[in-house]
Protein backbone atom coordinates (compact mmCIF):
# COMPACT_ATOMS: atom_id res chain seq x y z
CA UNK A 1 0.00 0.00 0.00
CA UNK A 2 1.43 3.24 -1.01
CA UNK A 3 1.76 6.10 1.60
CA UNK A 4 -1.18 8.31 -0.12
CA UNK A 5 -3.70 4.66 0.17
CA UNK A 6 -2.18 5.19 4.25
CA UNK A 7 -2.49 8.55 4.20
CA UNK A 8 -6.45 8.97 3.02
CA UNK A 9 -7.50 6.12 4.71
CA UNK A 10 -6.51 7.38 8.24
CA UNK A 11 -7.87 10.60 7.03
CA UNK A 12 -11.29 9.08 6.46
CA UNK A 13 -11.12 6.77 9.57
CA UNK A 14 -10.57 10.47 11.30
CA UNK A 15 -13.20 12.10 9.43
CA UNK A 16 -15.96 8.96 10.04
CA UNK A 17 -15.08 9.14 13.91
CA UNK A 18 -15.92 12.86 14.17
CA UNK A 19 -19.04 12.21 12.53
CA UNK A 20 -19.77 9.63 14.71
CA UNK A 21 -19.60 11.95 17.69
CA UNK A 22 -21.07 15.01 16.33
CA UNK A 23 -24.61 12.74 15.38
CA UNK A 24 -24.39 10.50 18.79
CA UNK A 25 -26.85 11.10 21.39
CA UNK A 26 -26.17 12.62 24.65
CA UNK A 27 -27.70 13.17 27.49
CA UNK A 28 -28.27 17.05 28.60
CA UNK A 29 -29.45 18.77 31.41
CA UNK A 30 -30.73 22.21 31.38
CA UNK A 31 -32.64 25.16 33.25
CA UNK A 32 -35.17 27.29 31.32
CA UNK A 33 -36.47 30.71 32.68
CA UNK A 34 -40.29 30.58 32.36
CA UNK A 35 -41.86 33.10 30.15
CA UNK A 36 -44.67 33.81 32.33
CA UNK A 37 -41.43 35.21 35.17
CA UNK A 38 -40.84 38.71 32.86
CA UNK A 39 -43.02 41.23 34.51
CA UNK A 40 -42.10 39.79 37.53
CA UNK A 41 -38.35 40.15 37.31
CA UNK A 42 -39.35 43.78 35.67
CA UNK A 43 -41.08 44.72 39.23
CA UNK A 44 -38.67 43.00 41.20
CA UNK A 45 -35.42 44.31 39.49
CA UNK A 46 -33.89 46.55 42.06
CA UNK A 47 -34.49 44.05 45.20
CA UNK A 48 -32.29 41.32 46.45
CA UNK A 49 -35.21 38.56 45.64
CA UNK A 50 -33.83 39.72 42.05
CA UNK A 51 -30.45 37.70 42.23
CA UNK A 52 -32.44 34.64 43.48
CA UNK A 53 -35.00 34.31 41.43
CA UNK A 54 -34.00 36.13 38.38
CA UNK A 55 -30.75 35.01 37.14
CA UNK A 56 -29.71 31.67 35.95
CA UNK A 57 -28.65 29.51 38.88
CA UNK A 58 -25.02 28.30 38.69
CA UNK A 59 -23.28 31.53 38.12
CA UNK A 60 -24.96 31.80 34.87
CA UNK A 61 -24.27 28.38 33.03
CA UNK A 62 -26.57 27.35 30.18
CA UNK A 63 -26.48 23.93 28.24
CA UNK A 64 -27.80 24.22 24.39
CA UNK A 65 -28.63 21.90 21.76
CA UNK A 66 -27.25 22.64 18.43
CA UNK A 67 -29.26 19.95 16.38
CA UNK A 68 -32.24 18.13 17.95
CA UNK A 69 -33.56 17.38 20.96
CA UNK A 70 -36.03 14.54 21.77
CA UNK A 71 -37.65 13.68 25.21
CA UNK A 72 -37.67 16.91 27.16
CA UNK A 73 -38.72 16.51 30.47
CA UNK A 74 -38.88 19.80 33.05
CA UNK A 75 -40.08 20.11 36.51
CA UNK A 76 -40.25 23.01 38.57
CA UNK A 77 -36.90 24.40 40.21
CA UNK A 78 -37.34 27.75 41.39
CA UNK A 79 -40.20 30.40 40.85
CA UNK A 80 -38.63 31.31 37.50
CA UNK A 81 -36.94 28.29 36.22
CA UNK A 82 -37.75 24.74 35.73
CA UNK A 83 -34.99 22.04 35.81
CA UNK A 84 -34.83 20.14 32.79
CA UNK A 85 -33.62 16.54 30.86
CA UNK A 86 -33.47 15.65 27.71
CA UNK A 87 -31.39 13.73 24.58
CA UNK A 88 -29.56 15.88 22.10
CA UNK A 89 -28.51 14.25 18.84
CA UNK A 90 -26.03 17.30 17.52
CA UNK A 91 -23.59 19.45 19.20
CA UNK A 92 -23.91 21.83 22.27
CA UNK A 93 -22.90 24.80 23.45
CA UNK A 94 -21.87 24.75 27.45
CA UNK A 95 -19.69 27.36 29.21
CA UNK A 96 -19.49 25.00 32.41
CA UNK A 97 -19.88 21.58 31.90
CA UNK A 98 -17.23 18.64 30.41
CA UNK A 99 -16.46 19.22 26.90
CA UNK A 100 -19.14 17.49 24.36
CA UNK A 101 -17.12 14.05 23.79
CA UNK A 102 -17.01 13.63 27.74
CA UNK A 103 -20.15 13.98 28.39
CA UNK A 104 -21.38 11.59 25.10
CA UNK A 105 -18.70 8.99 25.64
CA UNK A 106 -20.15 9.01 29.82
CA UNK A 107 -23.72 8.97 28.32
CA UNK A 108 -22.92 6.08 25.86
CA UNK A 109 -21.20 3.89 28.18
CA UNK A 110 -24.44 3.56 30.57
Amino acid sequence: MSKKKLFVTIGLAFVFLFIAVLISPWKMKFSRFNNGCESYCEDIENTPRYGLECRLPSGGCYDECIGFKIGERCSEKSKCFDSCEAICFGLNTSPCAPSIFERKINFLSQ
